[in-house]
């Protein structure tokens, strides 16, 4: 599911459920940079409601370079009220391009209900 497309920048989340583990999901964040300038200094930082535990593991890099360049970041997610709440989360992507420092912030539904 995409999560975020703008200006050359796209981050992807591939949610999947921990079949082992109740109401634990383990999303895959995938960043690319598309565009024709590098990214620097890009940071992904998430917050999910009360009823929910977050962990992020660390970026696999913090700059991305032009045309193709990408990142991925694994987030785990316990949803402590699973089936009856839906996992939801808010996004908060820094970066600088061109020497531009950059923030977008987006709230994330729509995730797949055995999540």
């Amino acid at each position: 599911m995409v999560i975020l497309d703008k200006e050359g920048l796209r981050v992807t989340f591939y949610p999947a459920r921990v079949p082992e583990e109740k109401g634990v999901s383990r999303i895959r964040a995938v960043v690319e940079n598309s565009g024709a300038q590098p990214i620097a200094a890009f940071s992904l930082q998430a917050a999910v409601p009360k009823f929910m535990q977050l962990r992020l593991d660390a970026a696999s890099a913090a700059d991305l370079p032009a045309r193709g360049g990408k990142i991925t970041q694994t987030l785990h997610v316990t949803n402590s009220q699973q089936g009856a709440r839906p996992l939801v989360m808010r996004l908060r992507v820094s970066y600088s391009r061109a020497g531009e420092e950059r923030v977008e912030q987006v709230e994330v539904d729509g995730f797949p209900k055995d999540l």
